[in-house]
């Protein structure tokens, strides 16, 4: 239901919802991911006051997670519900820049995150034969100028990642990640794979696997590789809580 990154339909381009044309969409293979904190940019657009109050309680940052919430369509009652959920990430301890990120998560989560997530784990359930990989740029920047630290793995910069590694240092993480990146990328673009990360042994692997020990049924819950310098490894479930089970009855209400 977000109004924000919605696709326009019922043209020559896109004739039908959204919905309909993935049932019977195009059988392509798929590479889809995310940023750590898809949120950050558009909740400090949205919120330009984050960037000065450093006074936050558990309380007040309900308050402005409701408001977050309601800004994009969601009844008070859901805004509620949001607000409480994102709420049991914090405690009497969370410093002011973890109070704010939780806030963007938000935004980020309802608006960009499980939006995609939840978009390539229904193709995969419409089209179970193509492939899907999935990740998650883990790698910090330095934030712009003017901006917080909170800023963190803000939306884009997988994009700047792919298109301006080269021109850091060889040695620089941006260099490093950018670089395993295109690599992957390309291999992906050429072999339906994304292949091993060059910087260490990891392979990465398809989004969605059986459940194991015979069986053929499939896990549909996204399994991701974590990009950052030396930390390289698949993720399983990490996204179950947040999208699969808090907001896709939500957004698919």
């Amino acid at each position: 239901k977000s109004s924000f990154f919605s696709p326009i339909h019922g043209d020559e381009v896109l004739p039908t919802s959204l919905g309909e044309a993935v049932k019977s969409a195009n059988k392509v293979d798929l590479m889809f991911g995310v940023t750590r904190d898809e949120g950050t940019m558009f909740t400090i657009m949205l919120l330009p006051e984050l960037l000065t109050i450093n006074n936050f309680t558990i309380e007040s940052a309900k308050l402005t997670m409701s408001k977050v919430a309601k800004f994009y369509g969601h009844s008070q009652v859901a805004a509620s519900e949001v607000a409480d959920f994102y709420a049991k990430k914090l405690t009497a301890n969370s410093t002011q820049d973890e109070i704010k990120l939780v806030i963007s998560q938000v935004w980020g989560d309802s608006n960009l995150v499980c939006p995609t997530i939840l978009f390539g784990e229904q193709l995969a359930k419409v089209a179970p034969t193509s492939q899907y990989y999935a990740y998650r740029v883990m790698e910090k920047p330095a934030p712009p100028s003017g901006l917080p630290a909170w800023f963190g793995v803000a939306h884009g910069t997988s994009q700047a990642y792919l298109f301006t590694s080269e021109a850091q240092p060889r040695s620089s993480a941006i260099h490093r990640v950018g670089s395993e990146m295109v690599h992957a990328w390309a291999n992906f673009a050429k072999n339906g794979h994304p292949g091993t990360m060059e910087d260490s042994t990891v392979t990465w692997e398809s989004a969605f696997k059986s459940e194991g020990n015979g069986s053929t049924t499939v896990n549909y819950h996204t399994r991701y590789m974590h990009l950052e310098v030396d930390k390289y490894q698949m993720v399983d479930n990490y996204f179950v809580a947040n999208c699969d089970q808090f907001w896709k009855p939500k957004i698919f209400a």
